[in-house]
């Protein structure tokens, strides 16, 4: 089944309350159900595509205590 298309403008929506939300990518994703690939595509996409001001990802350590959100790397 194809995954359904979003189009640029509610993918630039997207990505802003993404990186406004005061969450890591990740854990934004997590919790709408979006694939973080698909995400960060989105992104690079929207960035081709001259959509400037994209707000820059909420540094991972800055999103809550380091120690809870750690997981380690197997």
């Amino acid at each position: 089944m194809q995954p359904k298309s979003v189009k640029a403008e509610e993918q630039y929506r997207l990505a802003t309350e993404c990186r406004s939300s005061g969450l890591t990518d990740y854990q934004w994703c997590l919790e709408k159900g979006i694939c973080p690939g698909t995400f960060y595509g989105w992104v690079y996409r929207l960035r081709q595509k001259e959509y400037e001001n994209i707000p820059e990802p909420v540094d991972y350590f800055a999103a809550g205590d380091p120690e809870q959100n750690f997981v380690p790397f197997h």
